[in-house]
């Protein structure tokens, strides 16, 4: 008998690559689990723009890979802007990423990216999103 397969999430998912393939790999495996809402991005400025606008907040899934230096300037508009600071970041990379990382990057990392995936994605990409959107903050009630 496999693994269970966690339970969709009502919270959206953005994926913010320039990678094509990338992006339709985990929208193909986020509609195959099924129930997921998935948003994309092939911009940094186009994922600030998104999330800064967002009615809730997010799981957004960043690519590693994305141009140098792309993932830290998001992560240091994060630290600015507390209307991003309401989404949760997962980092996606290759296993061997972690040691090219400066330190300024380390601790953007340490600081907003609450999980790390590592490709190629299996079950674990809906393990780390389920990992993350525990973290996400409780809804504020109006009652």
């Amino acid at each position: 008998m496999g693994a269970a397969t966690p339970a969709p999430l009502s919270v959206p998912v953005l994926v913010v690559s320039g990678n094509d393939v990338l992006r339709t790999v985990v929208r193909m495996r986020l509609e195959t689990a099924g129930g997921y809402v998935l948003a994309e991005a092939a911009s940094a400025a186009s994922a600030i723009a998104y999330l800064h606008f967002a009615d809730g907040p997010h799981i957004v899934m960043l690519d590693l890979h994305l141009p140098r230096r792309t993932v830290e300037l998001i992560l240091h508009v994060v630290g600015l802007d507390a209307a991003l600071q309401r989404h949760r970041y997962l980092l996606a990379a290759s296993s061997n990423s972690s040691t090219r990382f400066t330190e300024d990057l380390r601790r953007l990392i340490k600081t907003y990216g609450t999980a790390f995936v590592h490709k190629p994605f299996g079950l674990s990409l809906l393990t780390a999103i389920e990992q993350v959107a525990a973290q996400l903050p409780a809804p504020v009630s109006n009652r």
